[in-house]
Formats: C-alpha cells, sequence, structure tokens
C-alpha cells in the first residue's frame, strides 16, 4: 500500500528529532522540542503533497569521504587557523549583483546593504573594515556588528568596490564535492533569518545585529574546512558514519569545535564581542556571562532552522537550545510558526536576490 505524505512526514521528521529524542530535557525546552516538531511536520507534508519525492527516508551518510581525519588533537589550537589570508569565495550571483549595482551608478545604501547583508564573505570583509584603525580610530564608540550601520559608515560607491575587490579575491574551497557550500550557505541564511525575527520579538535592541550573528555562527567550519581540507573532512566523515553531529566530532578531534574557531577569527578581526560570544557559544550559551542573549538567540535559531531541514553536510541532527536559552528570550510558544515564516520570507528573499539555483535545490531532508 503507498504510504501517504501524512506517514512520510512523521518518519522524516522522527529522523530529524532523534538527537533531541534521546537526550533529557527540562519541561520548558521539551514544549518547544514538541512546538517545533508540529511545525516541522506541517511544512514537511505540505512539500510532501505536491511532490512525495522531495525528501529521502534514508539517512544520508557522506560514504564518499575518508572514515578518519588522522592525528589531529594538539596540533592546532583555535587561534592557528587565523593566521594568513583566506579565499573564501562569496555565493553565487553576489558579485554579479554588485556589477549591477555599479553599473545602475546608484547611491542607494540600502540596496546595497540588501545585496552583502546575505553574504558570509562579504560581511566579514565589510565588518572587518568598519572596525579596522582606518575607519574605528577616531569613532571611539561600540564596535559595528551589522551590514546596515557599516555601509552608512563607508559610503555606497566606495563599498561597491571594496566588496567587490574583497569578493574577487576568494576562490572555491578544495574540497570533496560532497561538501555542498549550497547546503552550508543555505543554512546559514535561514539561521540569519530566524536569529533577526527571534530578537525583535524578543524585544531586543538592534535586530539586524543578530541576523549578522545567526550569518556568522558557523564561519569556523568554513575555515577549518579552509585550512585542513581533507583531513577535517575525514572527521565529518566519521561523524556521518557515526551518527554524532559534527561540533562533538570536532571536538574529540582537535580539543575544541567550529564555534572556538570562528570566535578567534572575529576576536582577531576586532569585530563585536557580542558577536564574538555569539558565535563561540551557539552550541552551549552560557547564559552566566555578559551579553547572553546573543548566544541564545542563535542558539534558538540554530535549533529551529535544523528541525526545517536546513542542514547541511548530513550534520542532520536537531540539536535544542541549552542552559535556559529559549526561557531568556520570553517568546510565547506561540509565536514559533510566525517565526518560521520570517526565516522563510528572508531565505526566499536572498534566493531571489541572487542564486537561481537556489530557488530549485529544495534540501532532501
Amino acid at each position: 500500500m503507498p504510504q501517504s505524505a501524512s506517514d512520510k512526514a512523521q518518519r522524516i521528521v522522527a529522523r530529524r528529532f532523534r538527537y533531541a529524542d534521546r537526550h533529557p530535557l527540562n519541561s520548558r525546552d521539551r514544549e518547544l522540542v514538541e512546538g517545533m516538531r508540529g511545525v516541522a511536520l506541517e511544512a514537511v507534508e505540505i512539500m510532501l503533497q505536491m511532490d512525495m519525492e522531495a525528501y529521502q527516508l534514508d539517512r544520508p551518510i557522506l560514504g564518499a569521504l575518508p572514515r578518519s581525519g588522522g592525528p589531529l588533537r594538539g596540533q592546532y589550537t583555535p587561534e592557528s587557523f587565523v593566521q594568513g589570508r583566506f579565499h573564501l569565495a562569496p555565493m553565487p550571483g553576489v558579485l554579479a549583483r554588485l556589477d549591477a549595482y555599479s553599473r545602475k551608478h546608484s547611491d542607494s545604501t540600502d540596496e546595497l546593504a540588501d545585496i552583502i547583508r546575505y553574504d558570509m564573505v562579504l560581511t566579514l570583509a565589510l565588518l572587518r573594515l568598519v572596525n579596522s584603525p582606518l575607519y574605528a580610530g577616531g569613532r571611539g564608540e561600540a564596535p559595528i556588528g551589522s551590514v546596515r550601520a557599516a555601509v552608512g559608515i563607508v559610503g555606497g560607491r566606495q563599498l561597491a568596490g571594496l566588496a567587490f575587490a574583497a569578493g574577487q579575491m576568494g576562490s572555491r574551497l578544495n574540497v570533496p564535492a560532497e561538501l555542498s557550500m549550497t547546503e552550508f550557505w543555505r543554512h546559514s541564511l535561514m539561521v540569519a533569518g530566524l536569529a533577526r525575527s527571534l530578537a525583535k520579538r524578543a524585544g531586543f535592541e538592534d535586530p539586524e545585529r543578530y541576523f549578522t550573528a545567526g550569518l556568522l555562527h558557523d564561519m569556523g567550519r568554513l575555515l577549518l574546512v579552509e585550512r585542513l581540507g581533507h583531513a577535517i573532512a575525514g572527521v565529518y566523515g566519521e561523524a556521518s558514519a557515526q551518527d554524532i553531529p559534527f561540533h562533538v566530532a570536532e571536538t574529540r578531534a582537535l580539543g575544541f569545535d567550529h564555534g572556538a574557531v570562528g570566535a578567534a577569527a572575529l576576536q582577531a578581526w576586532g569585530v563585536d564581542a557580542r558577536l564574538v560570544k555569539a558565535v563561540r557559544e551557539h552550541h552551549s550559551q552560557d547564559m552566566a556571562s555578559d551579553s547572553p542573549e546573543y548566544a541564545a538567540v542563535v542558539g534558538v535559531a540554530d535549533f529551529m532552522a535544523r528541525a526545517l531541514g536546513y542542514v547541511y553536510w548530513t550534520d542532520e541532527h536537531v540539536l535544542p537550545p541549552a542552559n535556559g536559552a529559549w526561557r531568556m528570550l520570553g517568546i510565547p510558544l506561540g509565536d514559533i510558526a510566525d517565526v518560521a515564516r520570517d526565516g522563510y520570507a528572508e531565505m526566499e528573499r536572498a534566493l531571489f536576490l541572487f542564486a537561481a539555483e537556489g530557488r530549485t535545490n529544495r534540501h532532501a531532508a
């Protein structure tokens, strides 16, 4: 008997939530998990009603990768990955949009910010610039933590040229094809959109800064791949085969995870300390330290993105937020469906702006 969309949706979502279901949670976090499970079920069932082949049932495994990364522990520190020049490429379509902006001779900083804010590489380049002595030396203010604020400081015409030059310096990472950069971008964009919505609904100041934190939260993983190549890919292959979260595998192999690497880079580049904290702690969410709301928002946003199927490289575990992060936000449970819709809206806007391939590349969760 052919299975119904509802039956298949139940199996797909159960696979996504298997990690959360194996771990004890307090009552407040369990309510969040169950509420998000319902949102995910509805989304998957709608997709299956349109296309029963939209999702695969079998758990994906990075079978083409080596099953071991070799001896890595003790050879590196998070700071060692910050040295030297990076060659990270922008999202597909970003440079074409920047070129079109320049050709229009437009002075709209809002239009330029909309191009840059969705791309991790250009966002990093811009934040490094505006927080450098060239721009920050005489400002005497807190570091700039969002693209929209940075664009207002540098100016549209100059910034467009700088961003285009920075983008052209990048090149595609030399990693196995199974480590899809499209999947990585989609996850980062969804976390960014969800983080902005959560921050706004929680009443936190400057939701755009939380968007930046969400966009950058996994940047350390790109630095690991860029520096270690097949060695770290082997760690991910082993984690995929053993069905454990990648950040757990990173810690076992290196003694630290991608959050520590990303935070070391942001700190070295003079980026807002609150963004540094969010990137470092998005899997742990230390609520006792300064500005805990940043890690709390990004941790919840990462959880929601995973629940909705926005994962990459088969690291599909839904990881519930830790240490009371969800409670701290004070958002009604009934709002999470609206937060998810906000995330979808940001994603669709980004894909419309840049990559035609992204609009048709539905993630097979």
